[in-house]
């Protein structure tokens, strides 16, 4: 099983006309029996939104801004890592509170052992 595109796979979500909306990609359930680490990086050009990243135990805010404070010209694709410990688990990731004409991106989803050298699971996600 394995959770990571391995032809460079991009995923994003916009909304056109309405901010209220919920965007969620969730992967199919997976098994580990080591601690991993979970990483990606996600883009949100306009500096607004909010992204969380879920597992089917806790939930992480990666990122909420709802208030534009600066533009920036440079605005750059950020990192994020998470641990994940052994078990059964489903990830989501849930986009929202995007304004109209803005959008919210994620790639690189990889999940690592602990020492980062091997990937645990590579499998296409499944969205909802």
């Amino acid at each position: 099983m394995k959770f990571c595109f391995s032809d460079g796979g991009f995923l994003y979500a916009a909304s056109i006309h309405n901010s209220e909306e919920t965007f969620t990609l969730a992967s199919k359930s997976f098994v580990t029996d080591v601690p991993g680490i979970l990483s990606f990086n996600y883009y949100i050009p306009g500096q607004i939104g909010k992204l969380q990243v879920c597992d089917n135990i806790y939930c992480t805010t990666v990122f909420n801004k709802l208030n534009l404070t600066t533009v920036s010209e440079t605005v750059q694709w950020n990192f994020e890592e998470m641990k994940i410990l052994p078990g059964v688990h489903q990830l989501f990731f849930i986009a929202s509170h995007l304004p109209p004409h803005h959008m919210l991106a994620i790639d690189n989803i990889q999940l690592w052992n602990e020492n980062k050298d091997e990937e645990l699971i590579c499998d296409s996600l499944a969205s909802n």
